[in-house]
């Protein structure tokens, strides 16, 4: 069965990443990313979304930039109650991450 991809935000703009992906029933979105415009716009496109959210199966990041990241708290809030299950992300938090590489920084500069 083919993967079908859309590209719902950060085309022609550097902000709202959002990429869905379906293969059969299955869809999932790389990124839920905040878009950040004009008041209007960006409200309009960040609390709307060009999919139905209870459909989802899941939502992968790319990375914590908020652009990437900043609208999963609206899609959860307009997901939940529609069979969309919440569980404990299995990623690695920014937090830790930025720790590696501040350690990793600090050894690799002192040769």
């Amino acid at each position: 069965m083919a993967v079908r991809v859309r590209f719902l935000g950060g085309v022609q703009t550097v902000t709202g990443s959002m990429h869905l992906f379906t293969n059969g029933s299955a869809k999932f979105i790389i990124d839920c990313g905040l878009f950040q415009g004009r008041r209007e716009e960006a409200y309009e496109r960040n609390q709307h979304f060009p999919f139905d959210p209870a459909e989802l199966h899941a939502c992968v990041l790319s990375h914590a930039h908020i652009d990437h990241s900043g609208n999963i708290p609206n899609l959860s809030s307009t997901a939940s109650g529609h069979g969309c299950s919440r569980r404990r992300p299995r990623a690695i938090s920014a937090p830790r991450c930025f720790r590696t590489a501040a350690t990793y920084r600090k050894k690799t500069s002192a040769t």
